[in-house]
């Protein structure tokens, strides 16, 4: 609460920069993520992609490795599937960040079902 993941933040902006072929600034957007949190698997693993995807295979390579190195057990295949080339992607929690943890009430509750577009709210009795 009142803080924001700042890694995240970059991980997100990185990968608009690479959606828009914006590969160099996707590159330095992922090392700012790298340099501040040496820990964190995902940045490594999002520069590794980009990487990739413009034909630099040796040098992402490594990045693969260490980003397996680091990612936490359930990540470690999909990882290594995506350095050969033999996965498409990886689950959502991965570049955008950390689930929600359960002490964060979701965003919005709301105590009713909404309405389908194509019907009116029920009318309530008086």
């Amino acid at each position: 609460p009142g803080s924001v993941d700042v890694t995240s933040v970059r991980l997100i902006l990185g990968k608009v920069y690479a959606a828009g072929e914006r590969y160099d600034e996707a590159i330095a957007v992922y090392e700012q993520a790298i340099q501040s949190d040496r820990q964190d698997f995902r940045p490594v693993l999002a520069k590794a992609l980009v990487l990739q995807a413009q034909g630099k295979n040796n040098e992402a390579q490594p990045l693969f490795t260490t980003a397996a190195s680091l990612a936490p057990a359930e990540y470690k295949d999909p990882i290594n599937q995506l350095a050969t080339g033999g996965a498409e992607e990886l689950p959502p929690p991965l570049i955008e960040g950390p689930s929600q943890s359960p002490e964060q009430p979701p965003a919005s509750s709301p105590s009713a079902p909404a309405a389908a577009p194509d019907q009116a709210p029920a009318a309530t009795p008086e």
